[in-house]
């Protein structure tokens, strides 16, 4: 299964921009187990009667994903059937549909033992979101699997759901990254630009395809918003735009 599966999947946007509390195994994880479904889906024409079981193993999930044992894709499973998913469009900026989800990420799940098969169920309205031709974003599981920060896999996811506007840059309100990153509203922005963005984002340029900045947006002394500018390095896209961008903040920053 490994070996004849492709590096991407595409993942609907509405899971992307969700209240991210996952840890980075969970969230590893999960991305895995949707691009298996999709997968599956993908050969059955008629998957309008899908009835949401797909199956895996324990060794497809550790080396697609990098992980290292079967305690910890357990624990991660358990994980994403007792939590659940919130789905909404606060921080959707690309006209998705006007509805709103709150289920669990996975359904039952079990593992047989005599075949070392693991048996899952996506839920109903999960499954609707991978069925149908929503927006979505080509994830990269190979770059997913290289991040180790928690924040930095769902910026990573992010920032490529709006690469394919090939806009250069997304702003996000200071709100609008606690819920993103699931954070509660006491948390410091200053916090919020060092502990978490700056660091995901050395991780992300490190590791991945994409090329990131940063541009911390104030009015007065106050933070208001942040701005992520970023090109993809193996397409050479908006390379260009994105260099005249920085190059143009920096220029009106000596102005004032």
């Amino acid at each position: 299964l490994v070996a004849q599966m492709s590096k991407t999947f595409k993942k609907p946007s509405g899971l992307i921009t969700i209240a991210h509390k996952l840890t980075e195994i969970e969230h590893k994880t999960y991305n895995f187990l949707l691009k298996t479904a999709i997968d599956e889906l993908s050969k059955n024409k008629d998957n309008t009667s899908h009835n949401g079981v797909f199956e895996t193993t324990y060794s497809d999930i550790k080396s697609t994903m990098n992980l290292t044992d079967n305690r910890q894709v357990k624990n991660a499973m358990a994980s994403l059937r007792a939590n659940g998913i919130k789905i909404d469009n606060m921080v959707l900026k690309k006209g998705s549909e006007a509805w709103n989800l709150d289920t669990s990420f996975i359904g039952e799940w079990k593992y047989k033992k005599d075949e070392g098969v693991i048996l899952y169920q996506i839920p109903h309205s999960i499954l609707e979101l991978l069925q149908k031709k929503y927006i979505f974003a080509s994830i990269n599981l190979k770059a997913i699997s290289s991040l180790n920060n928690r924040h930095s896999l769902w910026l990573y996811e992010v920032i490529t759901d709006y690469k394919n506007l090939n806009s250069g840059q997304i702003t996000y309100t200071v709100d609008e990254i606690r819920y993103i990153a699931g954070l509660s509203k006491s948390y410091k922005v200053g916090d919020i630009k060092l502990k978490i963005l700056s660091k995901s984002i050395k991780e992300i340029n490190e590791k991945t395809n994409l090329n990131v900045s940063l541009v911390v947006n104030k009015r007065g002394v106050r933070i208001v918003s942040f701005t992520f500018k970023f090109y993809d390095r193996e397409k050479d896209l908006g390379k260009e735009r994105y260099l005249f961008r920085m190059w143009l903040y920096e220029y009106m920053l000596d102005i004032e």
